[in-house]
């Protein structure tokens, strides 16, 4: 008999994987990689480059820094304004990665309180 916890958890990590398919597909030919955020932690250090206010209303979260670049997980790695803003806000050389956006909004709820 199936249908127990595991079951779940495994389609959960299905259509995460099935997720970032889709971001293969959508950005073939933009070289954009993908993050699974849910999987990964961020550094405090890194998370107070970007307030929480300009993360939520950029809808980007930081995940990496290394000297003058910080990667930051976006869902339209093309909205060039959110991406001046950055740079604005954080002086750094702003690197994109795709996250879908309700995997950004559980990160910054999660880093930045919710």
């Amino acid at each position: 008999m199936s249908g127990g916890n595991g079951d779940v958890r495994r389609d959960k990590k299905r259509r995460r994987k099935d997720r970032i398919g889709e971001v293969d597909d959508f950005f073939p030919n933009h070289g954009v990689p993908a993050i699974d955020l849910d999987d990964f932690d961020v550094a405090p250090d890194v998370i107070a480059l970007i307030p929480g206010e300009v993360a939520r209303k950029l809808s980007a979260i930081p995940v990496d820094h290394s000297g003058m670049s910080l990667i930051v997980a976006m869902a339209d790695p093309s909205n060039t304004f959110a991406i001046d803003d950055l740079k604005s806000v954080t002086g750094s050389n702003i690197e994109v990665v795709f996250a879908p956006s309700d995997a950004i909004q559980r990160a910054i709820d999660r880093y930045h309180g919710g």
